[in-house]
């Protein structure tokens, strides 16, 4: 196994911004990003 396939196996990811945000409402947005190594995906809430 690669050492960065090994860094995202125990949880250590490189995130990227994939792409800004959308908006729900004046109160919430929401952020993708993207692993560089192993393409997972994570979203976050945010209110403003």
């Amino acid at each position: 196994m690669q050492l960065s396939k090994l860094l995202c196996f125990i949880g250590i990811h490189e995130w990227k911004n994939a792409g800004g945000y959308s908006e729900f409402s004046s109160s919430v947005a929401e952020k993708h990003y993207v692993c560089r190594r192993c393409g997972k995906h994570k979203r976050d809430i945010i209110t403003k």
